[in-house]
């Protein structure tokens, strides 16, 4: 299944479940950003399924999920990493 017109942003993405569906996602052609506090974590995942073309549709947000801002930041990054749907 080709992900290649999504954008994600997967909370909790650095480890577990999310993890492997942001792996999974990028795979599969999709734009992820993890929201994670566990930036370590995420390097430790996008290490393990690293290419280049991988490292430009995978980005990381440090995001505390209870703070407002910290996921209009996120979402922000979003956008500004991979522009709007259908650009």
């Amino acid at each position: 299944m080709s992900f290649k017109q999504v954008t994600a942003l997967i909370s909790g993405g650095a480890s577990g479940l999310g993890a492997a569906t942001a792996s999974y996602l990028v795979k599969n052609g999709a734009r992820v950003v993890v929201a994670d506090l566990n930036r370590d974590a995420f390097l430790r995942m996008e290490g393990a399924s690293s290419s280049d073309d991988h490292d430009s549709r995978l980005k990381f947000a440090k995001v505390d999920v209870m703070n407002d801002s910290d996921i209009t930041a996120a979402l922000d990054l979003a956008e500004d990493e991979f522009g709007e749907e259908g650009e």
